[in-house]
C-alpha cells in the first residue's frame, strides 16, 4: 500500500508540474512585450576617485586564491570568481604604491583572466579568449555605486562565489536596495559560503543557526518556529510570500536550501513588503541565478551517520554563443540520516532556470523547482514522557533517543512544485521595472498514528487517565490526511533613484496580488486498545485500523491585493529617512464554514525608520510600524481567531568594519500585541464523535508585550578568520507574568568560527561553533488536571566541528561533526505529554569537485 501510494502521488505530481510549466511558458511569452522598449546602449564609466587613490601593496607571488585574499585585505575590494578559474594559477607579485585597479591588474598579469569593477569595493573575474596575455583585460564598471545602479544584471546582494560571510545589499525589509547597516531593523544574511560551511541544508537548519530564532521540532515532520516570542507563520521565496500552516504541514520545515544563493532574515514586523505583517520574523530565500556565460559545474557526494547519503549536481552555462541565453540545473538526492529507528526519509530536489537577455536593458527569466519527500514510519508527536509509580504518582518515563513508536504501515509524503517567470527592464541605470509571476503547489498525503497520548500505565503499557484513584485506559488516534495548498502570486515593482540638492533619493512603488487555496481532508481511524501495542514490548507490526469515509476539515481561499510605496530620502549627508506604506485588501472565503468569511478593505500598514551616520562606518537607527495579522488558529467553537493587532518599535546601532567585511548590530525592541494565539488543549474535530479525530484549540491572549535585545557580529575579522556570533534575550509578558509561550527560549547565544591555516597548511580550513539556549517547558490545564508535572528541557549547549581541505584540480573534502559532546536534548509537545528527542552526535563527510 505504501509503494502504491507513492506511485499514485508521483503520477499526480508529474501532471501538476507539467501544468505549472505550461502556465509559466505562456506567461514568459506574454511578458516578452517588455522587449518592445527601446534599449539604450550601456555607457562605460571610469572608476571613481576612490579606486584611483594609491596605497601600499605587498603581495608575494603565490596561488591566485590566496593572493586574492591578500589583495582583499590590503585594498578592501572583494573579488568574486569561480573556484575553477583560480585553480592551478599563480599570481604575479605586487609591491609598491598602486591604485586598487592597478594593483589588481598587476596581480593578474599573465593569468589569462580579466576583471571588471561592479562597485567601488567589488570586482569579478572572467577568463579571456587568449590564454597568453601581457596583462588582464580591463573592463570598466557600469556604475560606481551598486546601490543606485539599476542596470540589468547588477545584483550587489549576490553571495555565490564571493566566499564571504556577509553581503553588499538586501531588500527584504523595505523593497529598497540597502546595506545591512542602512536597514533600520535587525537583519541577518546567511550567505552561500555559510550554508556550505555549516551544512545548513534545510529550513529547520536555517532557524536553528540564526540568532534570535528557535524551533521546537516536536515530531519527525513538523515543528513550531519562533522569533521574539511569537510564531513565524510564513516565509518568502525571491520575495514571494509562502504561508506555513503548521497543523496541516506539507513539509515546509524540510525545504532544501540547495537552490538558494542566500537567505535573508528580518526580525520583527515585515508588513511593508508582506501585507499582513508577521510580528515575529520574515525569512526570504533568494534563488540562484542562471548568470554564468560559460560552463560551470559542481558535483558533491556525502555520507554520514545512520546511513545518510546525499549527492548534488549543479551545472550552469550559456546556451547561445553570445551568452545572451543561459541555463542552470540543480539536482539533489538524499536519504537516511535519522537517528530514530525505522524512520526512513528519501528526498528528491530539482531546479531548472533560464535567463534571456533582450537587448542591453531587458532580462527575461523563468524556472521550475520540485521537491518530493517520502517518509516511512514517521513519528506523530513524540514518545510518552510520563508514567505512574507504585503510589500512583505521575513521574517521568525513561526513553532512549532512538525510540520510535510509529507503526510499520505509517507514512508521510509531501511535495512542493513551483514555477516562476520574471521580466526586468531598466529604462536607464537609474530605474528598473520588475514583473514577477509565481505559481506554487504543496501536497501532503499521510497515514499516521499516535498510540500513547497520555501517561503510560506500567501494568498495561498503554495510556491511561486517573479518575478518583481509578486508572481508565485511553486509546490513541490515527488518521489518513490529504492536504493541497496552491498559490498564485503576481507582483510589480519600479525601483529607482534621483538626486535632490546633490543627495541621492531612492523609491520603490509596486503592486502585489496573491490568491491561496487551502484544502485539508482526512479520515480518522478506529484505533482500539486491543490494537494498541504494549509500549514496554513495542512492536511496529500492529493491525492497520479501519478508516472512516474521507471528510473535509478546511476548504478556504485567501486573497490579498495591495499597492505599496517606500523611499529612502536623504535629509542630510548623514541622515536618511526610510518610510512607506502598504494598503492591504484582504479576503477569506471559507467554503466549509461561511461564518468564517472575512473581508478587509484598504488596511494601511505604515512604516517609518531613521538612520543617522554617527561616523563613516557607524550608524544609529530607529523604526516603528503597526501590525495586523490574520490567523489560521481556531477556538473551541471552530471559528478563526481575529487578527493579531499591535505595534513594534526598535532602536539600535550598526557598524561596518574592516572595509565592510565585518558587520555589527545591537538592537533594542518593544512589541505590544493583542489577541495572540495560545494553545488551550484539544477537542474532538467532530462533536458528535468524541472518540474520533482531535484538533488543537487556541485562544487569543490580550495585552502580550515582548521586550528584548539582540546583538550580532558577522563577517571576516582577518582574511583567514570568519565569525558568526550573536546573543538574544527577551521578556514576554501578559498581565505581569512571563508564562506566555513557554516553549520559546528566553535567552540564546551562538558562535561559529572558521580559520584558514597559514603557510604549508593554507589548504586546510578548520572551524567550529557553539549554540546555547535557556530552558523551555510546557504545562497545560489538561495535564495539570491529570496530575502531570511541568515538562522541562533544561538549558543546554551544543557544539559543532568543521574541517575542509582543498586539493589540487578543484577537489575538496569536508567533515562536519554535529553535537560533538553528544548532549541529550528533547522538544516537548504542546500538550506536555510527549518528548521528541533531537539527534545525538552525528558526522557527515563530503567530497566536492568543481569544474
Amino acid at each position: 500500500m505504501h509503494a502504491g501510494a507513492n506511485l499514485h502521488m508521483t503520477h499526480s505530481l508529474y501532471r501538476q508540474s507539467a501544468f505549472v510549466v505550461r502556465r509559466c511558458a505562456f506567461l514568459l511569452l506574454a511578458s516578452s512585450c517588455l522587449s518592445g522598449f527601446t534599449p539604450r546602449a550601456a555607457q562605460a564609466e571610469s572608476t571613481e576617485a576612490s579606486q584611483a587613490k594609491t596605497k601600499p601593496f605587498s603581495i608575494p607571488a603565490q596561488p591566485l586564491k590566496s593572493a586574492l585574499r591578500h589583495y582583499f585585505e590590503q585594498s578592501g575590494v572583494q573579488v568574486a570568481y569561480p573556484t575553477a578559474d583560480a585553480a592551478n594559477i599563480n599570481s604575479t607579485a605586487v609591491s609598491g604604491q598602486f591604485s586598487a585597479s592597478a594593483a589588481l591588474s598587476q596581480l593578474l598579469a599573465g593569468t589569462g583572466l580579466s576583471y571588471s569593477f561592479t562597485a567601488p569595493h567589488s570586482a569579478t573575474l572572467t577568463k579571456t579568449t587568449n590564454a597568453i596575455t601581457l596583462g588582464p583585460v580591463r573592463v570598466a564598471g557600469t556604475n560606481t555605486d551598486p546601490m543606485t545602479d539599476w542596470s540589468v544584471g547588477n545584483e550587489p546582494g549576490r553571495t555565490e562565489g564571493t566566499h564571504s560571510y556577509t553581503t553588499g545589499a538586501m531588500s527584504t525589509a523595505t523593497g529598497l536596495r540597502l546595506s545591512i547597516r542602512q536597514t533600520p531593523q535587525s537583519v541577518t544574511v546567511l550567505t552561500r559560503q555559510q550554508l556550505d560551511d555549516r551544512r545548513i541544508n534545510s529550513f529547520a537548519d536555517v532557524v536553528r543557526t540564526t540568532n534570535g530564532l528557535s524551533i521546537n521540532q516536536y515530531e519527525s515532520n513538523r515543528g513550531s518556529i519562533y522569533s521574539r516570542g511569537f510564531k513565524i507563520q510564513n516565509y518568502l521565496i525571491d520575495g514571494v510570500q509562502t504561508l506555513i500552516n503548521e497543523q496541516w504541514s506539507a513539509g515546509e520545515i524540510m525545504s532544501d536550501t540547495v537552490l538558494y544563493d542566500r537567505i535573508e532574515i528580518l526580525r520583527g514586523a515585515g508588513g511593508l513588503m508582506n501585507g499582513s505583517g508577521d510580528p515575529s520574523a520574515m525569512i526570504n530565500m533568494v534563488r540562484k541565478r542562471a548568470d554564468s556565460k560559460k560552463l560551470r559545474a559542481t558535483v558533491t557526494a556525502e555520507g554520514g551517520s545512520w546511513s545518510h547519503f546525499r549527492t548534488t549536481g549543479d551545472i550552469s552555462s550559456a546556451v547561445s554563443k553570445n551568452g545572451k541565453t543561459r541555463a542552470r540545473f540543480v539536482a539533489d538526492y538524499q536519504q537516511g540520516g535519522n537517528a530514530l529507528k525505522r524512520l526512513d526519509t528519501k528526498q528528491y530536489t530539482l531546479f531548472a532556470t533560464m535567463e534571456q537577455d533582450i537587448g542591453e536593458n531587458t532580462l527575461l527569466s523563468a524556472g521550475v523547482s520540485y521537491q518530493n519527500t517520502l517518509t516511512a514510519h514517521p513519528q506523530w508527536g513524540g514518545v510518552p514522557a510520563w508514567t505512574a509509580d507504585e503510589s500512583g504518582n505521575i513521574v517521568r518515563r525513561p526513553s532512549t533517543r532512538r525510540d520510535n513508536v510509529a507503526p510499520d504501515w505509517s507514512y508521510w509524503n509531501t511535495s512542493y512544485a513551483n514555477a516562476f517567470v520574471r521580466a526586468e527592464h531598466n529604462f536607464s541605470r537609474n530605474w528598473r521595472a520588475t514583473l514577477n509571476y509565481s505559481l506554487g503547489e504543496r501536497r501532503s498525503k499521510s497515514k499516521i498514528a499516535l498510540f500513547y497520548p497520555y501517561p503510560i500505565d506500567p501494568d498495561t503499557g498503554q495510556s491511561f487517565m486517573s479518575f478518583y484513584g481509578f486508572k481508565i485506559p485511553v486509546s490513541g488516534y490515527s488518521g489518513r490526511y490529504f492536504v493541497r495548498n496552491s498559490k498564485n502570486d503576481v507582483d510589480f515593482k519600479l525601483n529607482g533613484h534621483f538626486k535632490v540638492f546633490g543627495l541621492n533619493q531612492e523609491v520603490v512603488v509596486g503592486y502585489e496580488w496573491w490568491r491561496e487555496h487551502m484544502v485539508a481532508n482526512g479520515a480518522p481511524g478506529n484505533t482500539t486498545l486491543a490494537a494498541t501495542p504494549d509500549i514496554n514490548a513495542f512492536t511496529p507490526h500492529t493491525p492497520e485500523p479501519k478508516f472512516v469515509t474521507r471528510g473535509n476539515y478546511i476548504n478556504n481561499v485567501t486573497t490579498q491585493s495591495a499597492p505599496f510605496i517606500a523611499g529612502k530620502f536623504s535629509l542630510h549627508q548623514r541622515v536618511n529617512l526610510i518610510t512607506g506604506t502598504r494598503a492591504v485588501n484582504y479576503d477569506v472565503s471559507d467554503y466549509k464554514n461561511r461564518t468564517n468569511n472575512y473581508t478587509m478593505k484598504y488596511r494601511f500598514v505604515p512604516y517609518v525608520g531613521l538612520v543617522v551616520d554617527l561616523q563613516k562606518n557607524i550608524s544609529a537607527y530607529g523604526s516603528y510600524t503597526t501590525i495586523f495579522n490574520p490567523q489560521n488558529y481556531r477556538d473551541a467553537n471552530n471559528k478563526l481567531l481575529a487578527p493579531i493587532q499591535g505595534n513594534t518599535a526598535e532602536v539600535g546601532i550598526k557598524g561596518e568594519f574592516l572595509r565592510k567585511r565585518l558587520n555589527f548590530s545591537l538592537a533594542f525592541y518593544r512589541m505590544k500585541q493583542a489577541n495572540v494565539a495560545q494553545y488551550q488543549g484539544r477537542v474532538p474535530e467532530d462533536a458528535a464523535n468524541p472518540n474520533g479525530l482531535q484538533r488543537s484549540v487556541y485562544g487569543g491572549v490580550p495585552g502580550v508585550t515582548s521586550r528584548g535585545i539582540e546583538a550580532e557580529i558577522t563577517g571576516e575579522i582577518t582574511k583567514t578568520l570568519h565569525i558568526v556570533a550573536g546573543y538574544s534575550q527577551f521578556i514576554l509578558t501578559h498581565t505581569g507574568t512571563d508564562a506566555v509561550n513557554s516553549l520559546i527560549p528566553r535567552k540564546q547565544a551562538n558562535l561559529f568560527l572558521t580559520y584558514q591555516m597559514p603557510g604549508a597548511l593554507h589548504n586546510l580550513t578548520v572551524g567550529g561553533g557553539l549554540r546555547w539556549q535557556s530552558r523551555i517547558y510546557e504545562e497545560q490545564p489538561t495535564a495539570i488536571a491529570l496530575g502531570v508535572p511541568r515538562l522541562t528541557q533544561k538549558a543546554y549547549m551544543v557544539g559543532d566541528v568543521f574541517l575542509r581541505y582543498d586539493f589540487p584540480q578543484n577537489w575538496s573534502a569536508q567533515l562536519n561533526i554535529n553535537n560533538i559532546a553528544d548532549t541529550k536534548i528533547f522538544s516537548p509537545t504542546e500538550d506536555g505529554m510527549q518528548v521528541y528527542w533531537q539527534n545525538p552526535r552525528s558526522a557527515q563527510f563530503q567530497i566536492r569537485k568543481t569544474f
